[in-house]
């Protein structure tokens, strides 16, 4: 009995030693192999070259009602809890939850209680030298109820290293199912606007086929009256023929487009439709882009976040197979019943207990635990390069949104410049045309380039939404105004 007082008291010091330690409590009593883990910087310039200042900062959230579109708006609070490729993100994200909690169970000691009944008769026939003659036969009943128990001192920190791995993991399968959301909010978004901008443009169509028809009318009162012509009247009819047309094709790709948006919300397409809006003429509210951005908060993308988190997981592994290189030592016991007589198992005298201590060193393994520290360093490696590349193709998502907003913007000056002044020239030629002063030709060009005009600029403003949505996704969620 005395014995089984320490063991447990050694026991209880051991989980203690070889448990991490919390913040303000003494640091673990036996060493940790392998290395220290540091967060690595992200190699990245102040801030953005296509940024002149750095008047906001990084902020994630809802950053879709920044738009003020409510129907954008449902649809993104929606997507979260249908989506199927968020839902298995969050299968996963169980998973590493409960390979965390794997590792963690070996901060404790294994029991099992493996209670038995076995009947046994000897050989009649069997002879053993030095006795005389075969041995008598017997039959035996033997009854047990052991409890056995053993543990592992983690010496070497092999299991705290294993668990500092396994909690690596589960906050970077957080980190990529926020990456894979935010990803998913932002395609919504964008097929959302390109959906709108159809809608738009349809409405754009749909007022220049009227227009068109109300040409078409003239030509024909003209030709009536003696002074227009059959040619006038033909060109007319292909003009409204042509708006049409036009008007079919931009139909024809709607269906695609909300499919894809049934589809991110896990919905059956059968079942899906947004109804049109042809007088739609933009957002009600479009953010402006930030005037700089600081490229150190980059590293609040999810996906960075989710790369950083899997080297850490790589390193700690490190340390785990370099423990594989040193002793093992564990303890082990069982105290239980054991008797002949079923009669008497739970008899006093019927008890019995061992308790011991194991050590192991590997002598020999054909190279095995080398080529496992071999592998763990390459793992290593690879995901240090992969959070680089992180690092780099986060800056470069930015730095490419930014550049388009700019431009953007330069070309929206310009465009509704061009917009106003087709529109203009189209008005003079029908007034022209009816007084006979213009041929209808020129009527024609003037009208279609006003249509093009105002295609463009609907087309621009459509182009702006889902640049700014992929800037937002760069940033990993957004910006606020300084504080």
């Amino acid at each position: 009995m005395k014995t089984s007082l320490i063991l447990t008291a050694l026991l209880a010091t051991t989980l203690h030693a070889g448990t991490p330690s919390a913040p303000g409590n003494s640091p673990p009593r036996f060493p940790t192999i392998g290395p220290d883990y540091e967060t690595p910087a992200a190699d990245a310039a102040p801030r953005y070259r296509n940024a002149q200042g750095s008047t906001r900062q990084f902020s994630g959230g809802d950053w879709w009602n920044i738009f003020g579109d409510a129907q954008l708006t449902q649809m993104l609070d929606r997507l979260a809890a249908n989506n199927l490729d968020i839902q298995a993100a969050m299968a996963r994200i169980e998973q590493s939850r409960a390979v965390s909690g794997i590792a963690r169970s070996e901060f404790f000691p294994s029991i099992t209680l493996s209670p038995g009944i076995q009947r046994t008769r000897n050989s009649a026939t069997q002879r053993v030298a030095g006795f005389p003659g075969p041995l008598p036969s017997a039959t035996i009943t033997t009854a047990t109820v052991p409890l056995d128990f053993g543990y592992e001192l983690d010496v070497w920190g092999r299991i705290r290293r294993n668990v500092e791995a396994a909690d690596a993991d589960l906050d970077s399968a957080w980190s990529a199912r926020e990456a894979l959301a935010l990803t998913l909010r932002a395609e919504l978004a964008a097929t959302w606007f390109t959906l709108r901008t159809l809608d738009a443009q349809r409405g754009i169509l749909r007022e220049t086929v009227g227009l068109r028809k109300e040409s078409l009318d003239l030509a024909q009162q003209r030709m009536k009256a003696g002074i227009g012509n059959d040619f006038d009247v033909a060109r007319a009819e292909a003009e409204v023929a042509n708006a049409e047309a036009e008007l079919g094709a931009l139909a024809q790709r709607r269906p695609a487009l909300e499919n894809g948006l049934a589809v991110l919300l896990g919905t059956n397409p059968s079942r899906f439709a947004v109804a049109a809006d042809l007088s739609w003429k933009g957002a009600p509210k479009v953010p402006a882009v930030p005037a700089g951005i600081p490229a150190q908060l980059l590293t609040g993308r999810p996906d960075v976040a989710a790369a950083e988190r899997s080297l850490a997981a790589a390193s700690a592994r490190i340390g785990v197979a370099k423990a594989a290189f040193l002793p093992v030592v564990k303890l082990g016991g069982q105290i239980g019943l054991l008797t002949g007589d079923s009669g008497e198992l739970f008899d006093k005298d019927s008890r019995t207990w061992a308790f011991g201590a194991s050590f192991s060193l590997p002598m020999f393994d054909g190279g095995k635990n080398r080529a496992s520290l071999t592998a763990a360093k390459s793992v290593a490696k690879e995901a240090r390069a992969k959070f680089e590349q992180a690092v780099l193709s986060a800056t470069a998502d930015v730095e490419t949104a930014l550049g388009a907003l700019r431009a953007l913007q330069t070309r929206g000056e310009a465009q509704h410049r061009a917009q106003a002044s087709t529109a203009r020239g189209a008005s003079l030629a029908r007034e022209r045309y009816k007084s006979g002063t213009s041929p209808y030709l020129d009527v024609l060009e003037a009208e279609r380039s006003a249509l093009n005009a105002q295609l463009a600029i609907a087309a621009l403003n459509g182009e702006r939404l889902a640049t700014t949505v992929q800037l937002i996704k760069a940033l990993g969620g957004g910006w606020s105004r300084e504080k």
